[in-house]
């Protein structure tokens, strides 16, 4: 099956076109001698000429006189150039001869064949890798490792086969709660009935079922921050360090809230109380779960992110790689094996991430910053930095009225289209 990446869109001095038929043509400089009577001369092989590319090529198109005239000028500009041939990749390349045919036939349509002589070495065409794809495939290696990385205490004291109900229950409700703290508007429902839901799931299928709630709950709360690049950049916010996903993974309190009868109302009354180890345990597990869920479910959304700006992209990847890495080296498990396999899938999926992102931001345009002598609409001053007017100027710098930008304070907006 012929790979349709390996081939390149033509294009000489950046102006692209189609060709039609492409023609290499190979010599040497050869000296030939002859000598009086003499059957045979003395040939002499001076070297190889340089090459030469023949081509047909053509435009199509209603704008075709423009991009005509555009590419013509470009063939009378003196020196070498850049030619990217559609399977020999960027050649360096001198233009020789170039004539242009013109059917009046045949409007809409400009023919040119034109000889270009390779004056450079040539640049061979790259396969281009899907970091995108590769990065959606590490992700679900990761949330398969991960989610049966984890030593919670689930079992009955009496017997280590039998689940503790009590336990998947406490668990579970710790699980909401965490969850909750990063942003209210994730979850919907009461809390009890989410903790029922999960312990149910839990009690038949043991933790493995509790802990894929973490990462159906780390994708709810994906949702509420949403699917653009200021969402994803908000959600791997909550992994810094002091977020609210980074603060429910570290160690937490050794109390908790029962409630006891008071003696004086005969009333519950809500007190603290020391946990149990396996309390304490399952605590800290499901903490360093949510975490682990919320790094894996922002890394997946980095894949289908067009992100704005060349520093937003590069603020998420380093998050994103500070977060993978700090839950790769964290400790769930005391098996071997289950460890290595949860700190090598994260690691990928660092490296998925940090390549993904790196590769892509760099045709990113890059910020500037402004401070405007006197307070205007974002959109006048949007047009007088760039020419252009960008609508989300205001979104990107925090601007309650677009009509009114204040003097003295500074803005961010797009410098460039391109950083390359």
């Amino acid at each position: 099956m012929i790979d349709l990446s390996q081939y390149r869109q033509a294009s000489f001095r950046g102006i692209p076109f189609h060709v039609a038929t492409s023609n290499l043509r190979l010599s040497h400089r050869i000296d030939k001698k002859s000598y009086p009577l003499g059957k045979r001369g003395l040939v002499t092989d001076m070297g190889v000429n340089d090459d030469e590319f023949q081509e047909a090529i053509f435009l199509l198109g209603d704008d075709v006189l423009q991009r005509r005239k555009a590419l013509e000028d470009a063939f009378r500009v003196i020196g070498p150039g850049k030619y990217v041939h559609p399977t020999r990749g960027t050649l360096d390349v001198v233009v020789e001869t170039v004539n242009g045919e013109e059917i009046l036939t045949e409007l809409g349509v400009a023919d040119f064949t034109v000889t270009f002589v390779q004056s450079g070495d040539a640049i061979g065409p790259v396969a281009r890798i899907d970091t995108q794809a590769n990065l959606l495939v590490a992700a679900d290696n990761a949330e398969a490792s991960v989610i049966e990385s984890y030593d919670l205490d689930l079992m009955t004291v009496d017997d280590d086969q039998a689940i503790d109900y009590e336990k998947v229950l406490g668990a579970a409700t710790d699980l909401y709660r965490m969850s909750q703290t990063i942003t209210l508007a994730s979850i919907q429902g009461r809390a009890i009935d989410m903790a029922l839901e999960y312990a149910a799931e839990a009690s038949g299928l043991g933790s493995a079922g509790l802990l894929r709630q973490t990462f159906t709950l780390a994708q709810t709360i994906g949702n509420s921050f949403g699917g653009s690049a200021q969402g994803i950049g908000a959600l791997s916010g909550t992994l810094a360090a002091n977020g609210s996903a980074w603060n429910i993974s570290q160690k937490t309190a050794n109390t908790r809230i029962a409630p006891v009868i008071s003696d004086l109302s005969g009333r519950f009354m809500a007190v603290n109380a020391s946990s149990t180890d396996s309390e304490v345990v399952n605590r800290n597990l499901m903490g360093q779960a949510v975490f682990d869920a919320v790094s894996v479910t922002a890394s997946r959304g980095v894949a289908t992110t067009e992100f704005e700006s060349f520093q937003q992209a590069i603020d998420v990847r380093d998050t994103l790689v500070s977060a993978l890495t700090v839950a790769a080296n964290a400790t769930t498990t005391n098996d071997p094996k289950r460890a290595s396999a949860r700190n090598q899938s994260l690691r990928n999926l660092r490296t998925a991430v940090a390549r993904d992102i790196s590769e892509r931001s760099a045709a990113l345009p890059m910020l500037d910053r402004h401070v405007p002598l006197a307070t205007a609409p974002a959109r006048v001053i949007s047009y007088q930095l760039t020419g252009t007017v960008d609508d989300s100027l205001p979104a990107r710098n925090a601007i309650h009225h677009p009509s009114f930008v204040k003097a003295g304070e500074t803005v961010l907006y797009l410098k460039e289209r391109s950083n390359g």
